[in-house]
């Protein structure tokens, strides 16, 4: 007899199916939501937009959710403990006063909501999901055997067999299977975790490193398309491809400006957390994580290779030159103060007892970026296209440009070896 909540799943995925018979399924993992830092992320906007416009359906394995919760406790956790410690000591030799009570108010303040901390997490992930419309994927005895299968050989997404850490992802994909056994047709899978993207069958599953690659696949495309062919009467005369395509290239080239105001307050979002290297860096293995991000001195749109995503949204691939975009990294402190006697010119050490063999320190970049934008359209009361927002839609490549400083001591070093 199957139970009343299996049968409003069924009801619900039925629903969805009738709506759009083309919907898309994506299964989120655990490390697809790390990915994103806030809930006003370009890329969650978008699923958003698509799940509202019926295209899309969010799939989420139950425990993805409490893992979410877990990791991201503990690393409050992790930096609750630093964020008291030093203040502490430096509050210690403080002069007694309003501001220093203050301070102490603030730091037990902390302490309170690390007391919490883990439950406001869960209910701000189920809130997030919720508003995704996302479908739990609950674990069936089946699908658990299978998990504890993969646990005991060492097969699916494990490094190796009886690995506890990887029990969980084990678990993603037993529930992920199973859904797509039943659904019976591909579904997409967003995962940061290259392991767990190689071990879904191809002939099944498409996987995705980011949600951002996702919400521009082919499919995402297509689905867009067919939920909303072009309306003939809301459109420039005549109503062809091709003369669409004129007066929105036209229009894009008008409105530059708009494009790119967009498309800068974008950046952030848009680069924050990326890690970048470059041959200047005296970190470890040269690089860097981006934490600022900078102002566009060239911006370059490819109109010729634009996209329709259903004659309200573009895809426009483009370049862009990025200036003094702010990256931190950790150095081995002698190999720092060892790489060049100017050190502290080209680098600002925001922590020079980081701990006792590294320091963390900054570095203003220069970025190449090849990115996708998207622009978004409406029409005015003569049917001619108007950029309504830009945006990064998602980052497909970002170089840095060694500093001058640096190519000429490499060329120095390169006379010296002749």
């Amino acid at each position: 007899m199957t139970g009343p909540k299996k049968k409003k799943e069924e009801d619900i995925v039925d629903a969805v199916a009738k709506v759009n018979p083309g919907v898309v399924h994506v299964i989120l993992d655990t490390s697809a939501l790390r990915k994103e830092v806030s809930p006003d992320s370009t890329a969650l906007q978008r699923l958003q937009e698509l799940v509202d416009k019926h295209v899309v359906e969010v799939l989420v394995p139950e425990l993805v959710p409490r893992e979410l919760a877990t990791q991201l406790a503990a690393e409050w956790k992790k930096w609750q403990h630093k964020g008291e410690k030093d203040p502490q000591k430096v509050l210690s030799w403080c002069s007694p006063g309003e501001m220093t009570t203050k301070a102490e108010s603030a730091l037990g303040h902390v302490s309170e909501f690390s007391e919490q901390v883990e439950k406001l997490l869960v209910d701000g992930i189920n809130q997030r999901i919720l508003t995704l419309r996302a479908r739990l994927l609950h674990l069936s005895e089946a699908s658990t055997r299978a998990a504890w299968d993969m646990y005991f050989k060492g097969e699916g997404p494990m490094k190796q067999a009886k690995s506890r850490e990887d029990i969980p992802d084990a678990f993603i994909v037993a529930a992920a299977l199973e859904e797509q056994s039943r659904i019976g047709k591909t579904i997409h899978l967003v995962s940061a975790d290259e392991r767990m993207r190689k071990s879904m069958p191809k002939d099944r599953f498409v996987g995705h490193e980011t949600l951002s690659a996702f919400n521009i696949s082919q499919d995402i495309r297509d689905a867009l398309k067919a939920a909303e062919p072009p309306n003939a009467g809301e459109l420039p005369e005549p109503p062809t491809e091709a003369h669409w395509r004129e007066h929105v290239q036209e229009a894009i080239s008008q409105q530059m400006d708009s494009v790119q105001s967009g498309v800068e307050n974008s950046l952030w979002d848009a680069l924050h957390g990326k890690s970048v290297t470059a041959g200047h860096l005296p970190s470890d293995d040269n690089s860097a994580e981006l934490t600022g991000d900078g102002s566009i001195e060239e911006f370059k749109l490819d109109l010729g290779d634009m996209d329709d995503l259903g004659h309200e949204s573009i895809l426009v691939p483009a370049t862009l030159t990025i200036v003094d975009a702010l990256a931190d990294f950790f150095a081995f402190k002698a190999d720092f103060w060892a790489s060049d006697e100017d050190a502290d010119t080209h680098f600002s050490v925001s922590e020079g007892d980081w701990n006792d063999h590294y320091l963390a320190a900054q570095a203003y970049l220069t970025l190449k970026v090849k990115a996708l934008i998207r622009v978004d359209l409406e029409y005015d009361e003569n049917k001619e296209p108007i950029v309504a927002t830009a945006l990064i839609e998602n980052i497909e490549s970002i170089e840095v440009q060694e500093p001058e400083w640096w190519t000429e001591k490499m060329a120095s070093r390169r006379r010296v070896k002749k």
